[in-house]
């Protein structure tokens, strides 16, 4: 490791950037842990009222690009960030922005090299801070805190298990979670024939009785079908519904967004619908400007974000916020900076498992503790085996849940169950942290 700083005093340095210069366990402390292929989370000591800049390159020498300026610290000692990585190694500078360098502007403080997968260690002085106040985010909510996306049990016929719907239903509010979504990806919605997605939600609605919150997953292939799901949910009780775009022939452009979202608004407008970003499913994202046209005008005022990109996530969240939208973080490796941007919940599929440790986080984050990273790292960590160690994701997390007597662990067909290797993974995972 190599540390660049200033040529300033050092003892100066360490003052203005938070740590104690004659303590040598005072240390500006520098983390990064591999995510995904993709994605690192890079996290460092920080003071609150401080702006950090993080930077890439290939190369140590540079050029370096800048990938988050002006980013406000945590009030919790650490701040956490997401970061783009590639198969070659690439280096980072976490440096803190000063009056004189302003946004955008090249004066690194430090460097790091990502040392792969299992990710890595440092420490160094950081070279010069300003002061600022950080954005308190907090504001009224509708839906928030832990939205679990139930698993949708199933029996050897491919109905709805009843009983063991109910159970896992129950499992959940009585972890604590704070609403509850069904008929999603995860409760297998549109996979459905019409008579069990329709059984599916009025088992749910009847067991949850009002205790909290129930999100229903209306999701189709065109408006006429979708608003056919609208009104029987309604008819049931639901006051809530969320909706992706339209797939199979989809709709990409925003002009077919837009007459979605208001055909099914104007189909229930004394409900609330939830609009559910998650292109990974129906191969394209909502656009942001359409998102905030619809809180504008009143008739969202929530929406799920689970593209599992944060250039995406956080322009949703800081200019929803001004446009009066609340936002779901749907995706597990953004929870962290999700919620400390100033996402109002989470809508963990790995919950299903864990209900109680993404309570745990969500406590953590709200309370500004100083473990949400820890926790994040736990999670992580059982998403990797329950979610991508196999063909489907939905297989191994209902393999698992299948393990605390809930179901048999199928999906409807043709989604591939859990394979062999990876039940062996999962069952050492539930030894190691089992189920409550």
């Amino acid at each position: 490791m190599k540390i660049w700083t200033a040529t300033s005093s050092p003892i100066i340095n360490e003052f203005l950037s938070g740590t104690v210069a004659n303590d040598p366990m005072s240390v500006f402390k520098v983390t990064l842990i591999q995510v995904d292929p993709g994605l690192a989370l890079l996290s460092w000591s920080s003071v609150d009222g401080k702006f950090y800049r993080t930077s890439f390159a290939d190369n140590v020498e540079g050029p370096y690009t800048t990938y988050q300026d002006m980013i406000s610290a945590d009030p919790v000692g650490e701040t956490t960030r997401p970061v783009p990585t590639r198969p070659q190694h690439q280096y980072y500078i976490v440096e803190v922005v000063t009056e004189e360098s302003g946004p955008s502007q090249q004066k690194p403080a430090l460097k790091i090299r990502n040392p792969g997968p299992n990710g890595g260690r440092f420490c160094g002085t950081i070279q010069r801070t300003i002061d600022a106040e950080a954005d308190n985010m907090n504001r009224p909510q509708s839906l928030s805190g832990v939205v679990v996306p139930v698993l949708t049990p199933i029996d050897d016929r491919e109905r709805v298990d009843e009983k063991a719907f109910r159970i896992q239903l129950g499992r959940l509010i009585a972890a604590g979670v704070h609403g509850l979504f069904v008929g999603g990806s995860a409760g297998q919605g549109p996979l459905f024939i019409m008579d069990q997605w329709q059984r599916m939600m009025e088992i749910a609605h009847d067991e949850v009785g009002g205790a909290i919150p129930l999100l229903a997953g209306v999701s189709d292939t065109s408006s006429q079908r979708i608003c056919d799901k609208i009104g029987r949910v309604r008819d049931i009780g639901y006051e809530y519904f969320a909706i992706t775009p339209t797939f199979y022939l989809a709709a990409a452009s925003p002009a077919e967004h837009l007459r979605l979202f208001e055909t099914c608004h104007d189909h229930a407008p004394e409900m609330e619908m939830v609009v559910y970003n998650i292109p990974s499913c129906v191969g394209c994202s909502i656009d942001i400007d359409l998102i905030l046209q619809l809180a504008r005008d009143g008739r969202i005022k929530c929406c799920k974000e689970s593209s599992g990109e944060f250039d995406y996530l956080r322009p949703l969240v800081e200019r929803g916020h001004k446009a009066g939208l609340n936002v779901l973080v749907g995706d597990e490796r953004m929870i962290p900076s999700g919620l400390r941007m100033g996402g109002v919940g989470l809508i963990p599929v790995t919950a299903n498992a864990y209900p109680e440790l993404f309570v745990e986080i969500y406590n953590a984050a709200m309370a500004n503790r100083a473990d949400v990273l820890h926790l994040h790292r736990h999670i992580m960590n059982i998403r990797e085996i329950l979610l991508l160690r196999g063909t489907c994701w939905l297989g191994g997390l209902s393999f698992a849940v299948s393990r605390a007597g809930i179901g048999n662990g199928r999906t409807l067909s043709p989604l591939e169950p859990v394979g062999d290797e990876q039940k062996k993974l999962i069952l050492d995972l539930l030894d190691r942290n089992p189920m409550k």
